[in-house]
């Protein structure tokens, strides 16, 4: 969903993005103002995640996080949707988003496909396949990590500024399937949830080893 939200908003608007305080990206051009603004429930569920965390003295599992995304979520109201709208745009000019500056966030080149850097699958995998890519927080990875990895990788555009993949869901899952078939990945089990790693990563763990059986860690 994520994925095919900034195709569509860069493809039909040429929104450009920046990379988030936090993970993920941003859209260019909205403060962090308007951004902190409209991420109440983010900041709730932060807040809801550092408390358990100091209470426990350890990082929360995903069933944790799991639990506190829902046992935080408020109640559906039932608005209606040109009164949400108008209570947005009141909010964002309180921050200083007018309407002139958000029309300003849309007036930029419209997405290119044939021309865009980040449909060459290359120079993708080797991005994430990078000693600081998808195994720089942990040495294997699944299938819907891959995916997330890819949702979230930076490719510098023609100007050298780094932008997420710009492709639909459909494209966003056909190149996570190529990835983890691609000479960068290395597939370490066949169960229903296989896990998988890259060469770079049995690489660094070959020389480990090495090292170790040569009495070099001593």
């Amino acid at each position: 969903a994520t994925a095919e939200m900034r195709h569509q908003l860069s493809s039909t608007l040429g929104v450009r993005w920046r990379p988030g305080r936090k993970s993920g990206w941003e859209v260019d051009g909205i403060s962090p103002q308007v951004i902190g603004e409209f991420s109440t429930r983010r900041s709730e569920i932060d807040d809801t995640l550092r408390e358990l965390e100091a209470e426990i003295g350890r990082g929360a599992h995903p069933k944790e996080i799991e639990h506190i995304v829902l046992r935080t979520r408020p109640a559906k109201n039932h608005t209606p949707a040109d009164d949400l709208v108008a209570a947005w745009r009141q909010r964002a000019v309180r921050h200083g988003l007018t309407a002139d500056k958000l029309q300003a966030l849309y007036q930029g080149k419209r997405l290119d496909p044939e021309n865009h850097l980040e449909t060459q699958p290359e120079v993708v995998f080797a991005l994430l396949a990078a000693p600081d890519g998808i195994c720089a927080g942990g040495s294997v990875f699944s299938a819907s990590e891959a995916l997330t990895a890819l949702v979230n990788v930076g490719v510098p555009d023609a100007n050298g500024e780094p932008q997420p993949l710009l492709v639909g869901a459909d494209e966003m899952l056909r190149l996570t399937d190529k990835f983890l078939a691609s000479a960068h990945v290395v597939q370490l089990t066949n169960s229903d949830e296989p896990l998988f790693t890259t060469g770079e990563m049995l690489d660094v763990q070959d020389r480990i080893a090495l090292r170790f059986d040569n009495g070099m860690h001593q």
